[in-house]
């Protein structure tokens, strides 16, 4: 009785056995005839069970996670699941698109989570490589850990984090991954947590370890046909024709899952949606993907009837261009798109109507909001639908959405990840739309740059060699936008390891970027300015400081004596006069230099930390330690608050000053620096900071040399 009680009381869970029990009493109780209709309540139980799912997620719950969808509907994979998850175990959902992979994902996160056995979840889209790399760097900064300037080094800490002891009992989803490479080195540790991959590929890799590999493909018949009756059954009338139905979808979940939302919503049965269905099917695409377009294409128009009408329908074209993993929900609201929808429908649009455009696609099941509503999701087969009837203006589409996502970018220029995921989006989609007629469009090169900004050199350098063909192809060889793609490939060259191949390739675009743009453009002043940058970091350094000083006379000429390059090229100048000449006039140079610097950028901003602690180096070098000491405590104080205690240039730079208290005979209070910097490192080695190996073994090697 005092279970009973406590269920009633909402403080244990009503599992589906008590519910029938209880409807079966009140049936008896009531003396009604026969037995009591326990497959409403099955579903309705079942429904309730999702939506406390939903409601039970904190802080804890991490990334662009769907909802469970109304048409859910558990399968055999979900016991699977459920016990390798219980298990700590790792599962790769494999199967055709359309299948409910990510769905059944979602679901045993859920289960997970309402059990008590995970308190972290972190959903992760797996489509690029530097889609995973975000996923984990966003995970690592939600959870407050260290952070620094690589992203990929943050996504390896995380992953190493995983492995360690921190309270947390986690399982982590990587949905939609294309291709196995891209989580070669990132795959979550074993046995710490339980890992969920959802992907089409079936590569014998995936089943590499302890991976478990599960198929996950159409309904069997059976199963199609509970789920029509799950879903219809509060009105019997609308399965008439559910066999049937079935069949011609080929047991599919996407199709079945869209009939199901047109049939309730349109007051007809399975019948009369597949007579529409046959008069539109689209057999010739061939299995799964027919019926899964035709269902797709039958609920654009009930969508674009909705108010304000006629909005739906030209923003699922557009977002059928655009990241199917999430697409940013004021991206709808900027200026293009809204006066694209304009013009589509005839009528006086604003952004308000554009957003609640949004909320019909939403009513009718063609898209949902994630992340906290702040993205839409499509998916893929209503993308490819969508666009197979729009191929006319697939053109106009991807512009449109590239304008839009410059306007938004610029707002939010923080948001590099989406960025990188939309245009992606694009290239795949209509490369070509973004060539011409006289330039490659602005977007591709502020997501290809944003790679560069955020340390992801492997994956810039695949990057700028898809887009190099592209160019030449439409734009012609001595493009200016080809030649900024060279540069840029060869600058990437140059900080994945090879200086030499880095100057090679900026000094053979120098003669064509001068034929092309004339000599003082500021684009032909970088290219000189990258050979002089790289003939440096090749140790040529006399050459270098050659080509630095003339090229510091054109900036002046053309741009300024306060102009950033101008500054920026006078300090490469002062370090590499250093090298080829002496250690004073380096330091002679840089300290006015600095000031300068201070005078002309922000007091945050990099090239005057930069500056600041070449003119420490040169200072010690050229034997005025005391000054160089003095200089350096200011810039570790500096780095400490610009960029935190734990952030690698502040270690290194309190490395470097103990350096020079030893230097300056203080070896008691150098060593007492230094016993609180390798305590500081240890402890980051320890949570996953694998890029202070090398100032790690500095330390070892100060105590093994003996001079502490």
């Amino acid at each position: 009785m005092s279970t009973v009680y406590e269920k009633l009381n909402g403080n244990r869970e009503l599992d589906l056995p008590f519910v029938e029990a209880v409807v079966r009493a009140h049936h008896a109780l009531a003396k009604r005839p026969g037995q009591p209709d326990l497959g409403r309540w099955r579903r309705r139980h079942r429904r309730a069970q999702q939506e406390q799912a939903l409601e039970v997620e904190p802080s804890a719950w991490l990334g662009p996670a769907p909802d469970l969808a109304p048409a859910f509907q558990e399968r055999p994979a979900s016991a699977v699941l459920d016990t390798l998850v219980a298990d700590h175990g790792q599962v790769v959902l494999t199967g055709p698109s359309g299948t409910g992979k990510t769905q059944l994902a979602r679901s045993a996160m859920a289960r997970a989570w309402r059990k008590g056995l995970v308190n972290l979840a972190v959903w992760v889209p797996g489509h690029t490589h530097e889609a995973i790399v975000d996923g984990f760097v966003d995970a690592s900064r939600a959870l407050g850990l260290p952070d620094g300037h690589d992203r990929e080094a943050t996504a390896r800490r995380f992953r190493n984090w995983l492995a360690g002891r921190h309270g947390y009992r986690w399982v982590l989803a990587i949905d939609d991954l294309q291709d196995p490479v891209h989580l070669a080195d990132l795959w979550p540790p074993a046995d710490a947590g339980s890992t969920i991959v959802t992907t089409q590929r079936r590569d014998s890799s995936l089943g590499a370890g302890q991976r478990k590999v599960v198929e996950i493909g159409a309904f069997e018949p059976d199963e199609a046909l509970t789920f029509l009756s799950d879903q219809l059954g509060d009105e019997p009338g609308q399965l008439a024709g559910a066999g049937e139905l079935a069949a011609a979808l080929e047991n599919h979940p996407y199709s079945l899952a869209r009939a199901v939302t047109f049939i309730a919503d349109y007051r007809t049965d399975c019948s009369g949606y597949l007579r529409q269905f046959r008069s539109r099917s689209l057999t010739e695409l061939g299995a799964y993907s027919g019926g899964a377009f035709t269902t797709a294409r039958l609920l654009i128009e009930p969508a674009d009837r909705l108010a304000p009408a006629r909005v739906a329908a030209p923003l699922l074209r557009l977002a059928a261009v655009l990241d199917p993993h999430g697409i940013p929900v004021p991206l709808f609201a900027t200026a293009p798109i809204v006066r694209l929808v304009e013009a589509d429908r005839g009528a006086p649009t604003t952004a308000a109507d554009t957003l609640d455009g949004l909320s019909c696609l939403r009513r009718v099941s063609l898209a949902e909001f994630v992340d906290g509503g702040q993205r839409l999701r499509v998916h893929a087969l209503t993308q490819r639908a969508v666009r197979e009837a729009s191929a006319e203006r697939l053109g106009d589409l991807v512009r449109c959405a590239a304008d839009a996502l410059v306007e938004w970018y610029r707002a939010c220029p923080a948001e590099t990840a989406a960025l990188r995921g939309n245009v992606t989006a694009l290239l795949r989609v209509a490369a070509v739309a973004l060539c011409g007629p006289d330039r490659l469009h602005s977007a591709v090169f502020e997501a290809g740059n944003s790679l560069t900004d955020d340390g992801l050199y492997r994956t810039a350098r695949a990057y700028w060699e898809f887009l190099l063909p592209l160019a030449v192809e439409h734009l012609g060889a001595e493009h200016q936008d080809t030649l900024t793609i060279r540069h840029n490939l060869a600058w990437t060259h140059g900080r994945l390891g090879d200086a030499s191949g880095a100057r090679k390739e900026l000094s053979a675009l120098l003669p064509v970027r001068v034929r092309v743009l004339g000599a003082d453009h500021p684009n032909v002043l970088a290219t000189r300015e990258g050979i002089a940058i790289w003939a440096a970091r090749d140790g040529d350094h006399e050459t270098a400081a050659a080509q630095l000083t003339v090229l510091v006379a054109d900036y002046l000429r053309t741009l300024g004596p306060h102009a950033r390059d101008t500054l920026n090229t006078r300090v490469e100048l002062a370090d590499q006069r250093g090298e080829a000449e002496s250690a004073q006039v380096a330091a002679d140079l840089l300290g006015p230099l600095l000031d300068e610097l201070r005078t002309a950028l922000p007091a945050a901003a990099p090239e005057i930390r930069h500056a600041h602690r070449l003119l420490v180096l040169w200072l010690a070098r050229a034997d005025r330690v005391i000054e160089a000491l003095d200089r350096m405590n200011n810039l570790v104080t500096e780095c400490q608050e610009q960029l935190g205690r734990d952030h690698l240039d502040t270690l290194w730079n309190r490395y470097l000053a103990a350096e020079l208290l030893r230097g300056a005979g203080r070896t008691e209070r150098a060593d007492a620096e230094v016993t609180a910097l390798t305590a500081d490192v240890q402890r980051l080695l320890q949570d996953g900071h694998t890029e202070l190996t090398e100032i790690s073994d500095m330390l070892d090697a100060w105590w093994v040399s003996g001079v502490g």
